[in-house]
């Protein structure tokens, strides 16, 4: 299943990712600008970085989704 993920650079958000991750979905996740070296997940997830407080920055990320966490 496809899954878009905001907040997985931070503690509860990076254990989602890592179950996710586990779980062989396929993620897609927000992080701030300057946050994609603290996603220890990197390498398996789609990364972007952009402000979940500015939808444009992310709204075109989320219509091939099945869920957003």
């Amino acid at each position: 299943m496809r899954v878009f993920v905001t907040g997985g650079t931070g503690f509860v958000g990076s254990e989602v990712l890592r179950q996710l991750v586990a779980a062989k979905h396929e993620v897609t996740c927000l992080v701030r600008p300057g946050s994609t070296e603290k996603l220890a997940l990197a390498k398996t997830v789609s990364v972007h970085q952009g402000d979940v407080t500015d939808p444009v920055s992310y709204t075109h990320l989320t219509l091939p989704t099945k869920r957003i966490v």
